[in-house]
């Protein structure tokens, strides 16, 4: 997600990334991401539990065409 976070009232941009298939502790270390695709513009939901559910279709998704970059 590249954004301000607008459900949460945030006001700087942020870029936060899921890692599939990885578990272990980052933070305050540099990584390298990169875009692919675009799943849709940033949106401000009414409810936290309407973004985590659309969080969790997004994580589908960006699995989805990741998976297809691979094999195609």
């Amino acid at each position: 997600s590249l954004g301000v976070r607008p459900t949460i009232h945030g006001t700087e941009p942020l870029l936060e990334a899921h890692l599939f298939d990885f578990d272990a502790d980052l933070y305050g270390r540099r990584i390298d991401v990169e875009f692919v695709q675009k799943l849709r513009d940033e949106e401000k939901f009414s409810e936290l539990d309407a973004m985590v559910r659309q969080i969790d279709r997004d994580a589908e998704q960006a699995l989805s065409i990741l998976t297809a970059c691979k094999v195609g």
